[in-house]
């Protein structure tokens, strides 16, 4: 075996020493040495952008954020006992970037409040507090009705 290693070892310290050798001859006579082509990188030629195909979704949002940040909020609003991600997607029908950005916003405007983490998390209603001063006085009125709506628009 070491002899075949051998042997192809001396083959290329030869091809090396001849290589060697013709440049230096080359440079001593003035004659340019010719560099070693590099690899060329395949480019990619600019074309006319594709037609969509039929069977593919259009790229991006297909849905407004704010309109996206509303339905989720209504309809989280419609679990008293609160309700996965998952589960709100799914009724909604929403893909995952518009998702995505609806829930950040949803959480950053306090409309919504999260309780657990990762894929344990879920979303409930955050009602607005009704002060004192705001409150129905007791004999008034029989049947007290506050509407609060605190869904981003």
């Amino acid at each position: 075996m070491s002899n075949i290693f051998e042997k192809i070892i001396d083959q290329h310290v030869a091809a090396f020493k001849e290589g060697i050798s013709n440049d230096i001859r080359a440079f001593l006579s003035g004659e340019a040495v010719k560099a070693p082509k590099a690899a060329k990188k395949a480019t990619k030629k600019a074309s006319a952008p594709k037609a969509p195909k039929a069977d593919r979704k259009p790229r991006g949002a297909t849905v407004d954020v704010t309109t996206a940040v509303r339905d989720i909020v209504a309809h989280v609003a419609s679990h008293p006992d609160g309700i996965s991600g998952e589960k709100v997607r799914s009724a909604l029908g929403l893909d995952k970037p518009v998702w995505n950005k609806a829930i950040k916003a949803a959480v950053e405007q306090k409309s919504l409040t999260t309780k657990g983490s990762k894929r344990g998390m879920t979303y409930h209603f955050k009602a607005a507090k009704v002060k004192a001063a705001d409150a129905p006085k007791a004999g008034k009125s029989k049947v007290a009705a506050v509407e609060v709506e605190e869904a981003a628009e």
